[in-house]
């Protein structure tokens, strides 16, 4: 099991096989969470807010919101990438489109 964690531009920016802690909660009707505690290292500091994580047991992809040091310790917290689009108005009326095309006319609006 390994949990990666990507730029903006989807590059791979660290990878982790070992943690002191993960809870990856993926909902259907609601927002999931996850949390990654890992032991302080030098490549944790490469990482900020906004990046995002996957884990290679899911597909979900999830976008980190909170980095917070416990003593040795470095907590990432985050929400399914969806979250993003809950933060949004749009005004763009779409039809006669599939589901990935109508998300993609929404966030490029």
């Amino acid at each position: 099991m390994r949990i990666d964690i990507w730029d903006h531009d989807f590059n791979r920016v660290a990878s982790y096989e070992t943690w002191v802690s993960l809870v990856w909660k993926e909902c259907y009707n609601s927002d999931g969470q996850f949390q990654l505690e890992i032991v302080e290292t030098a490549d944790a500091y490469d990482i900020s807010k906004q990046m995002y994580a996957t884990f290679s047991e899911s597909d979900q992809v999830m976008i980190i919101l909170s980095i917070n040091s416990r003593g040795k310790y470095v907590v990432f917290s985050g929400k399914p990438a969806t979250w993003i689009l809950s933060r949004r108005i749009s005004q763009t009326f779409i039809s006669n489109q599939n589901a990935e095309q109508a998300m993609r006319s929404i966030i490029s609006s």
